[in-house]
């Protein structure tokens, strides 16, 4: 079940679009539909018939990616899962990390061969502020943390500083 909760003032329209992979990314099943959405509430959205694909694949090696769009603008997204998360079945993702910014602002883009869960961002012994942190990156999509560091950083002292990790 796709559930949508909205905590906006007025209702909106969009599209509930969703992904189902399986752990190293290849896409299994997908589909969208437009949804109304109304202001101040949480309901049941769809319904995914994924026995065939539970059957043949098992709980640990799939993940559904579920996003809501409204206009161009994606307002929701996730990484949902079967079972517990020690039961996945893991893929060691390749990480490529593409920073810009310079002083106390840098953007940190993210992309990964296979999915990347809970991938956080750390520049080692500095305080600094994430828009984002414990992210779900889908092979094909771009993660996007900006860091806003509480004092000025030189580009090479924060390359040097700079982890990226996922719970792999």
């Amino acid at each position: 079940e796709l559930h949508i909760t909205s905590d906006r003032q007025k209702d909106a329209s969009g599209d509930l679009r969703w992904v189902v992979t399986d752990m190293a990314g290849a896409v299994l099943k997908q589909g969208e539909i437009p949804v109304h959405i109304p202001a101040r509430t949480s309901r049941l959205a769809h319904t995914l018939n994924l026995a065939d694909i539970l059957s043949s694949h098992g709980a640990g090696n799939l993940l559904i990616w579920p996003e809501v769009r409204v206009g161009s603008r994606t307002v929701a997204e996730n990484a949902l899962f079967f079972g517990r998360p020690v039961e996945l079945k893991f893929h060691k993702p390749q990480l490529a990390l593409h920073v810009s910014g310079s002083g106390q602002h840098y953007d940190l883009r993210i992309d990964a061969n296979a999915p990347a869960l809970w991938a956080f961002a750390d520049v080692k012994d500095t305080p600094a502020t994430y828009s984002d942190n414990f992210v779900a990156i889908r092979p094909g999509r771009t993660a996007v943390i900006h860091i806003t560091l509480d004092e000025p950083m030189s580009p090479a002292d924060f390359h040097r500083k700079l982890t990226v990790r996922s719970i792999y």
